[in-house]
């Protein structure tokens, strides 16, 4: 999977790299033709960083535009927020044909920004298992060609976290949920992933 991927780069397969150095370096490239598209030239820094920055480029315009500069909660909240504001005149049908092309590209482009904040930069750093270099490859495969080749069997580890409690009130809709919050922390922490906001 990763010659093919490597094919569609347009790169010669990197057979001589160990496969976590491969999946590094993809993830890299991937990276890069995104800030290309979306800002026009790649950027100096950490691959957190850079995914990071990418991500406001994508969403703040959009923010600006939609939700009244709302920039608050993680990436998930912030797409969500934005779907919440886009979608109902396009499902309402009552859009001309150029407004309707612009509101889909803007969906796609919210997407995009939530796929590269499922990227944690360490995810498949030193010491990583085997199962999480599949797992990496995999999605790049489905976001490259939206369609997913399983290589199974993989190995699976339970892990049951500390009891979360949780409050009979909700959020606003479209806000950051604390319950999705607090989960996502304690998975963050269990896998051993750098959290958002160090």
């Amino acid at each position: 999977m990763l010659n093919e991927i490597e094919t569609r780069l347009t790169w010669r397969p990197s057979r001589d790299l160990a496969p976590r150095e491969r999946v590094r370096k993809v993830g890299a490239g991937l990276l890069a033709l995104k800030e290309l598209q979306y800002l026009g030239h790649t950027q100096d820094g950490s691959i957190a960083e850079r995914i990071e920055n990418l991500i406001d480029a994508i969403l703040k315009p959009m923010e600006s535009e939609w939700v009244n500069d709302n920039h608050d909660g993680h990436v998930v909240a912030r797409v969500k927020r934005l779907r919440t504001a886009i979608l109902p005149d396009l499902i309402k049908g009552d859009l001309d044909e150029a407004e309707k092309a612009r509101r889909w590209r803007l969906l796609e482009d919210a997407t995009l920004a939530q796929q590269l904040y499922h990227y944690p930069p360490n995810y498949v750093g030193d010491g990583a298992s085997k199962s999480r270099l599949i797992e990496t490859i995999e999605r790049f495969e489905e976001d490259l060609t939206g369609k997913v080749t399983v290589h199974g069997p993989v190995e699976a580890k339970v892990m049951v976290g500390d009891a979360i409690e949780v409050s009979t009130g909700r959020e606003a809709r479209g806000e950051s949920d604390p319950l999705m919050s607090a989960i996502e922390a304690q998975m963050r922490a269990m896998l051993g992933i750098a959290s958002e906001n160090p």
